[in-house]
């Protein structure tokens, strides 16, 4: 029998997505010596665009504009109800957990390809172009994760403190956690002076707000999967404090850095990935002989 936490975590999976929203926000503010909005804002911004009629222009009315933020919220949904405290559990499931990542990307490039938007194409192209190397990164870590603890599904990964077995594949996470996020350095999809708000451009109304939701509930998935990996979740007030701290972390290069060019940025990938394979070479040695 499935606990009854478990199912009002997954529940209120967009409510603590917008509750790191606004954490994020008030961090971001402190730190550039702003007052920052109040930390309910992103609850109010939602509720807003819900409310609000969606326009349409003709040239944009096709089924992908039309329905891919409702399949981006969809599968990120789903991603919380296998990870970090699963819901249900089967053999490789990590595998299908990270075909939904991928396809959450996916959706956000299919969003801006239909908008028809010259802004929202530059910025699906821009995550094409990052996309082959950071989700091939972050599949090779997950991977290398399961493969060096033996277990054969989410629900049977009870590693601790991973990182001081895996430190490689651990760094590559945290590291990929920024890419994934599209925080700078590496936020060029999402390159506001450039192309303003990317694949969100011509969105509108609810189909905006499900799109934005989609993007803001990957930070505390990313951030958990993160964490359960290389720390395990055998302590929940450890594990949620040092969610928080992530969190902070990855505000605060946010806030510091600045953009990388998109060639930059998959060297960058390309570095990371090739570091993340040889360390599951060596996994792959150590568990065969």
């Amino acid at each position: 029998m499935v606990d009854s936490w478990r199912i009002a975590f997954v529940l209120l999976a967009p409510a603590i997505a917008l509750l790191f929203e606004g954490i994020r926000r008030r961090l971001g503010a402190r730190m550039q010596s702003r007052v920052g909005p109040p930390l309910l804002q992103p609850f109010y911004d939602t509720i807003k665009l819900l409310s609000k009629d969606d326009f349409v222009a003709e040239k944009e009315s096709n089924i992908f504009f039309q329905y891919g933020p409702f399949v981006s919220l969809l599968f990120v949904w789903v991603i919380f109800a296998l990870m970090p405290f699963p819901l249900a559990s089967f053999e490789h499931d990590f595998i299908l957990m990270i075909y939904l990542i991928i396809l959450v990307d996916a959706f956000y490039i299919v969003s801006g390809l239909a908008s028809n938007s010259p802004f929202g194409i530059i910025g699906a192209m821009r995550e094409m172009a990052s996309i082959i190397a950071y989700e091939i990164g972050l599949a090779v870590a997950v991977i290398t994760f399961f493969f060096y603890s033996g277990a054969n599904s989410i629900g049977e990964f009870t590693l601790v403190n991973g990182f001081t077995h895996l430190p490689v594949s651990s760094l590559g996470l945290l590291l990929l956690g920024l890419v994934t996020l599209k925080k700078r350095p590496f936020d060029t999809p999402e390159a506001h002076p450039e192309i303003f708000d990317g694949a969100f451009t011509e969105y509108s109304g609810k189909r905006l707000a499900f799109l934005r939701l989609s993007e803001q509930m990957k930070e505390p998935l990313l951030i958990f999967l993160t964490l359960f990996l290389i720390l395990g979740t055998s302590s929940l007030p450890l594990f949620f404090a040092a969610s928080l701290a992530l969190l902070f972390v990855y505000t605060f290069i946010d806030m510091v850095s600045s953009r990388l060019k998109v060639e930059h940025a998959v060297k960058f990938y390309m570095v990371v990935l090739a570091a993340l394979l040889l360390e599951l070479v060596w996994v792959s040695y150590q568990v065969i002989t």
